[in-house]
């Protein structure tokens, strides 16, 4: 039903709906992590950046990420919804996430109702700023299927997430050029987002270790700073 590119972060306090959900994203071509505390949210952040997150408002800590909910913010009711969120709406983002930053559902929820909620999110969001179309770009061996959004070293298949594979794009789109922590940040929609500037790292790490078993030892070439440009390999 959707594509293996998109990642879900699963942050929901009851393991039962938690293990669930993760079931039904995965059955439907996606890939999902899971956390139970706020803490676990933001060492998942950290290691990489999700396409949605789907977060329990009643969860620990939790309201840390939230984005504004006009509806209750006088009256907080932790715990009255699952709300589904973009990654660039999370709370201390500047990025603007239009009128709608994220879809709520009120408990008790059903696992096809946050499905549901998950595709109504994810329709809008392969952006324009990066030139993506349905075309192949080949950098060496390193080839990226644009009509697919599915990368291949030679003829070997690596998996990614939509950002990783935007990521991909922006620097075999300028393989000379070095790009800053934050000017990847900026490209990908979150140039000042203290929660998702450290996932670009996890990003580059996670991409360097599937293509280092695919054979491509030296995908993404680091400098202090830190700066990243396209390794030698590809």
């Amino acid at each position: 039903m959707y594509s293996r590119r998109h990642h879900i972060l699963i942050a929901v306090r009851d393991p039962s709906l938690r293990d669930r959900i993760v079931i039904v994203v995965e059955e439907n071509g996606m890939s999902a992590d899971q956390a139970g505390d706020a803490d676990l949210v933001r060492a998942q952040l950290a290691r990489r950046m999700p396409d949605l997150l789907v977060l329990d408002d009643g969860l620990p800590g939790i309201s840390a990420f939230l984005p504004p909910c006009p509806e209750t913010a006088d009256r907080p009711m932790e715990g009255s919804s699952i709300r589904i969120v973009r990654p660039g709406c999370l709370a201390g983002s500047t990025t603007s996430c239009g009128p709608e930053p994220d879809l709520q559902l009120p408990r008790p929820v059903l696992v096809r109702d946050v499905l549901a909620a998950i595709g109504a999110l994810l329709q809008p969001t392969q952006p324009p700023s990066l030139g993506l179309s349905a075309t192949r770009l080949s950098v060496g061996q390193l080839v990226l299927d644009g009509e697919h959004w599915e990368a291949f070293f030679g003829r070997t298949h690596v998996p990614t997430s939509a950002t990783e594979y935007r990521l991909l794009t922006l620097l075999a789109s300028h393989p000379s050029k070095f790009f800053s922590n934050d000017a990847i940040a900026a490209r990908l929609g979150s140039a000042r987002d203290t929660h998702l500037r450290p996932a670009v790292d996890g990003c580059i790490f996670a991409l360097r270790s599937r293509f280092r078993h695919a054979g491509c030892t030296d995908l993404i070439e680091l400098l202090p700073g830190p700066a990243y440009r396209l390794g030698t390999c590809a």
